[in-house]
């Protein structure tokens, strides 16, 4: 895939980056790598600006891009700029291989976004669409604050949109369930942090699924 890098002149705050994987501000994918590598999964206009989603071929991540040129981009240097307009990553996400047995099921790695593009929910909004397509997806053991954060946003509003989160018993391969034998849905609160995520003295036993409820 091609990548254009952009350099700030000033340094990037890096407390802003921490909540997520890496700064991927300034990072550029090439129409041709998008038309090869990637199939494109809708768009979405915010206050004018088009949006678009995309899936790896090799489903091993999906993005979000925007159009911009070299000017869109303030006191910065871009490596190969041309002054054509180029697909900015507003948000990156990778996936690693998942081993449960379900369906369709992809594990997050890391999820990224653009510093400029944060607080307004694009990643919660690629994680809907991938499940809209069919897809689960699968938390992490591994997860930074604002990744943590992403769950619990997406548990909390389950209720009034077409998805569902469900928990995941690692140690016995399977759903966790109720007394009806149901899934349990989780909502946020209703399972201790460190059952889901890495924390120290303590391994977790459960991992999150996000999947359609259509």
């Amino acid at each position: 895939m091609k990548i254009w890098q952009i350099t700030a002149e000033s340094p990037t705050d890096l407390g802003k980056v921490a909540p997520f994987a890496f700064n991927i501000d300034g990072s550029y994918v090439s129409q041709s790598a998008l038309a090869r590598d990637f199939q494109p999964l809708g768009k979405l206009t915010l206050d004018n600006i088009e949006y678009n989603f995309w899936l790896g071929n090799s489903k091993s991540r999906a993005m979000i891009t925007t159009e911009v040129t070299d000017t869109d981009i303030p006191n910065a240097i871009i490596t190969g700029g041309d002054g054509k307009r180029k697909k900015l990553v507003v948000t990156d996400l990778v996936f690693k291989p998942c081993s449960i047995p379900i369906n369709n099921a992809i594990q997050i790695d890391t999820v990224s976004t653009n510093s400029n593009y944060r607080t307004r929910g694009f990643a919660t909004i690629l994680y809907i669409v991938l499940t809209r397509y069919g897809y689960s997806m699968v938390s992490d053991y591994e997860q930074y604050t604002g990744g943590v954060m992403l769950w619990k946003k997406l548990s909390r509003e389950s209720t009034i949109r077409k998805y569902v989160v469900r928990l995941w018993d690692i140690v016995n391969n399977t759903w966790v369930v109720d007394g009806n034998n149901n899934p349990v849905k989780y909502n946020s609160n209703n399972l201790a942090d460190d059952s889901i995520w890495n924390s120290i003295g303590k391994a977790p036993n459960t991992l999150l699924v996000l999947s359609s409820n259509v």
